[in-house]
């Protein structure tokens, strides 16, 4: 019976042990997913900044 009893905890540690294993991984590719769109949101942060100096420095020089 003890011995059973082991077994089966073993076999439930082990089902675990891959649900905490998949679970790890999926929040891994989550991570991955989430740097690649700050990196595009910093990109196209830059791209508006870049755009508004150079409208502001183009209306600057329309008004001289």
């Amino acid at each position: 019976m003890e011995l059973e009893q082991l077994q089966l905890t073993n076999k439930n540690l082990k089902l675990d042990n891959t649900r905490l294993e998949a679970e790890t991984e999926k929040v891994k590719l989550e991570k991955e997913e989430l740097a690649e769109k700050l990196l595009c949101f910093r990109s196209i942060r830059e791209m508006a900044v870049t755009g508004k100096d150079f409208l502001d420095k183009k209306s600057f020089v329309d008004f001289r």
